[in-house]
């Protein structure tokens, strides 16, 4: 156990709203067990039934016993924390529904950042699958592909921060006729039926309706291999 990684990710969950104080018995008892040990850090790991702020105190006591030193800022902390739980779910020692919960947490602490508005979207259609049977922005998602579906959000998430792409490129499309990469752009569009006219998306470069958006999963695959080929 890497006790400064252990440090961290304890410290994004405790961030977020559903975070529980008794997780940090959880650390407290994980420590002891992987060899690590303080006065404090003892006391934290039979705090089972105390308060959150006992347990607060005891959490703070055993850092400063065991000079865990801490570096980043709270934005930094959440990151840090997505990215074990991202890791996790794509490795199947998460559950894709638990995955998405948190992302829920992180996207509301964040204020919407654009950094995970990726998981908007679709948390919002798997809500809207599981209680109406339907979605309204993911076409291709359904019951039985929901949780693949989450699943390689994440691993594309993941790709996202490695690569660091950052947030002008999440903008673009790819376009299927010219093969550019470039930021679309919205067209009024006529036709002999209603709607008679509504808006549609165009490649930024040739004009050509067959784009794929950054913001599908098949756009951020096809955009993201792009990169990886042409660093």
């Amino acid at each position: 156990m890497n006790i400064q990684e252990e440090t961290y990710i304890i410290l994004g969950q405790r961030l977020l709203l559903a975070f529980d104080s008794k997780m940090l018995v959880d650390w407290a008892v994980r420590l002891l067990v992987s060899g690590h040990e303080s006065e404090s850090l003892i006391i934290l790991a039979g705090l089972d039934n105390e308060s959150t702020e006992e347990r607060e105190k005891y959490f703070w006591k055993s850092i400063a016993e065991l000079d865990i030193k801490i570096t980043m800022t709270d934005s930094e902390l959440v990151e840090y924390y997505v990215i074990k739980v991202a890791d996790d779910v794509v490795k199947g020692n998460r559950k894709a529904s638990s995955g998405l919960d948190i992302m829920r947490d992180v996207l509301a602490w964040s204020g919407y950042d654009s950094k995970y508005f990726q998981f908007y979207e679709l948390e919002e259609d798997v809500d809207y699958l599981e209680n109406y049977g339907g979605v309204i922005f993911i076409s291709g998602l359904d019951k039985s592909n929901k949780d693949q579906f989450i699943k390689d959000e994440f691993e594309l998430f993941l790709e996202i921060q490695r690569l660091r792409i950052d947030e002008e490129t999440t903008q673009k499309a790819i376009c299927a006729d010219c093969d550019t990469i470039a930021k679309p752009i919205l067209k009024t569009k006529y036709q002999f039926k209603k709607p008679f006219k509504f808006k549609a998306w165009f490649c930024g470069n040739c004009g050509s309706e067959n784009i794929e958006h950054f913001s599908s999963q098949n756009g951020k695959r096809k955009i993201i291999d792009r990169i990886k080929n042409n660093p």
